[in-house]
């Protein structure tokens, strides 16, 4: 006599394809932050670069001089240089925050581009972008602009998150991500209005 059997249950889809689906934004993202880390001293300084480094280098009264006299800049690149300055880097060792950025700039146009398309598509545009020589190039300049694209598609991927499932932490969070843009690139907080 044989017994029925029960089918067995699915395996939990959770665990493993969370796993799965983050290995190649981890593979993605290492490639990328590797490219924009290769060769940091291969360009020197060009004149805004050294504005921002000498501006960084005064105290903090006198960078919050120079950047409202000069009502160009918003403050939070400059902030943040100014406190990694504290680590007394070299000036190739200054362009690690922008490829950082630039790196999360990848990543989050990737998910974005994901998100709204297919996987498959948002993972073959992170990989255009981390290997995009202007982007790897302005990802290793002591300027805003990494950091800048890197807010602006944050807040976009976390306003997708918020328009999919509304909830107030998802909209705190976009919109906390949206006044740093405006802190980080005046250009970058007009693109993100319109």
């Amino acid at each position: 006599m044989t017994l029925p059997t029960t089918p067995s249950p699915p395996p939990d889809e959770d665990s493993g394809d969370r796993r799965l689906t983050w290995l190649p934004w981890t593979l993605i993202g290492t490639a990328a932050l590797a490219i924009r880390l290769t060769a940091l001293h291969r360009f020197s300084y060009w004149l805004d670069e050294m504005l921002e480094v000498f501006t960084i280098r005064s105290g903090w009264s006198a960078m919050w001089h120079a950047l409202r006299d000069q009502v160009l800049n918003p403050p939070l690149d400059y902030v943040l240089q100014k406190l990694f300055d504290a680590l007394g880097p070299s000036d190739s060792a200054r362009r690690i925050l922008p490829a950082l950025w630039g790196t999360g700039g990848v990543l989050s146009i990737g998910i974005l581009v994901g998100r709204r398309a297919a996987p498959r598509v948002g993972a073959m545009a992170a990989i255009c972008l981390a290997f995009a020589p202007y982007h790897v190039r302005y990802s290793q300049e002591v300027r805003p602009y990494a950091l800048g694209m890197f807010l602006t598609a944050l807040t976009l991927l976390l306003l997708d998150r918020y328009l999919e499932e509304p909830g107030a932490g998802r909209l705190i969070a976009a919109v906390a991500a949206a006044v740093t843009v405006a802190y980080t690139m005046f250009l970058a907080a007009l693109i993100l209005l319109i």
